[in-house]
């Protein structure tokens, strides 16, 4: 575990980029190979550019929407799914996405119920702010046009589709380079981060305003900040209090388990022990073994089912039981579980039940 969490967390504002999106097929835009970095793509990513060549411009985004459409979400919008999910079992605490990505795949992902039982109902991640836009919507470039942006997933490759209204071109529903931010979009994400006091900002080169200031503005409301990216920030930011180097597939999952391992007992509200669930516990669970080892070796069970809700009469069982189940929770960390443990028939056996709950 990274021990990123010191103190009580209640309203946690995390910003994404396009990194968080590589791991499901999704180019990035800046660096070494990112659609910008093509002088034949990057002319699209301002106004001037689309109108020039609104066909050319259709053809370029309508790939990007096609890559999207057939994208699934990874490990990364799985565990802050379920991060903004059980962040949100407390009434006096928030968790606020924001996102640079116009692929809508937070937005997509319907909460897994990872094989679980007695965790309550599905939950989606719609409150997602979309500071640059969706792909999935067009809007006409026409500023005195009524139309409003609508959804739509059509992809135009011999032509750019008109506007029904006044006939101007339509373009995606995206912020180019110039253009404002969506005013509720840009209100929302200020208001946040005044009241944040853990920033995270996951797979973003931390070089696009506004977005690029969101951690001053964090740090100036006294936020603990931390960076997930592939590589470091060139020049450092310091407004970074930590900064974090790997794969967002990789650490973000890590960040959501030791963050319940950290603050799960935080909670006054769990009802008394039961002298049931703790005789079942101990039966259960060989406290011999550290919890890594013992989430690695049955994990695939995925059996804790609602002891998570329960307080044991013993605190440090308790504690042990409760960071078990934050390892068991962190999707990556229990698929290379599957994958170290299991036999290839019994990876199947087990992914196939987990798709049939």
């Amino acid at each position: 575990m990274m021990n990123c969490f010191t103190k009580l967390y209640k309203n946690v504002v995390v910003l994404t980029g396009a990194g968080v999106s590589t791991a499901s097929g999704l180019p990035t835009y800046r660096g070494a190979g990112g659609l910008w970095a093509d002088p034949d793509t990057a002319r699209f990513s301002s106004p001037e550019g689309c109108e020039q060549d609104p066909d050319a411009a259709w053809r370029f985004w309508s790939k990007l929407r096609e890559k999207s459409l057939q994208a699934e979400p990874n490990a990364t919008h799985s565990a802050l799914s379920d991060w903004a999910f059980w962040h949100s079992m407390w009434e006096d605490r928030s968790l606020t996405l924001i996102t640079q990505n116009v692929d809508g795949l937070h937005q997509s992902l319907a909460r897994r119920s990872q094989g679980l039982q007695g965790l309550g109902p599905s939950s989606r991640c719609s409150d997602v702010i979309e500071l640059h836009g969706s792909i999935f919507r067009s809007r006409c470039t026409n500023n005195d046009c009524s139309l409003k942006p609508f959804d739509d997933k059509e992809l135009f490759v011999s032509g750019a589709p008109r506007c029904p209204e006044c006939k101007s071109v339509l373009l995606p529903d995206v912020v180019l380079f110039g253009e404002a931010l969506p005013p509720q979009a840009e209100w929302l994400s200020k208001k946040a981060l005044r009241e944040c006091d853990l920033f995270i900002a996951i797979g973003t080169s931390g070089t696009v305003s506004p977005a690029s200031g969101f951690v001053d503005a964090a740090k100036y409301s006294g936020a603990k900040t931390i960076l997930v990216n592939l590589e470091p920030m060139e020049p450092p930011n310091k407004a970074f209090d930590i900064e974090l180097l790997g794969t967002a597939e990789s650490l973000v999952p890590r960040l959501e388990a030791e963050f319940f391992f950290n603050q799960k007992m935080c909670r006054n509200d769990l009802p008394p022990a039961d002298e049931g669930q703790e005789e079942y516990a101990h039966v259960r669970f060989d406290m011999k073994r550290s919890p890594d080892e013992h989430a690695a070796r049955e994990a695939h069970h995925e059996m804790l089912g609602s002891l998570d809700s329960v307080r044991y009469a013993d605190p440090i069982f308790d504690a042990w039981v409760h960071r078990y189940y934050a390892i068991v929770r962190a999707h990556e960390y229990l698929h290379q579980c599957r994958l170290k443990y299991l036999t290839a028939d019994e990876l199947v056996e087990v992914e196939r039940e987990v798709e049939d709950y």
